[in-house]
């Protein structure tokens, strides 16, 4: 793995885990009712 790939890796997750932990229990809050209905469907 280069560098230059390593610090996108770095930046993406980083993004992901602050985004996750900004949205965390909303998001969570949301996507389980959406999962629930695509199972019944």
């Amino acid at each position: 793995m280069s560098d230059w790939s390593r610090r996108e890796f770095i930046r993406t997750v980083g993004a992901a885990g602050t985004a996750a932990a900004l949205l965390g229990p909303r998001a969570v809050a949301q996507a389980a009712p959406a999962k629930r209905s695509l199972r019944k469907g």
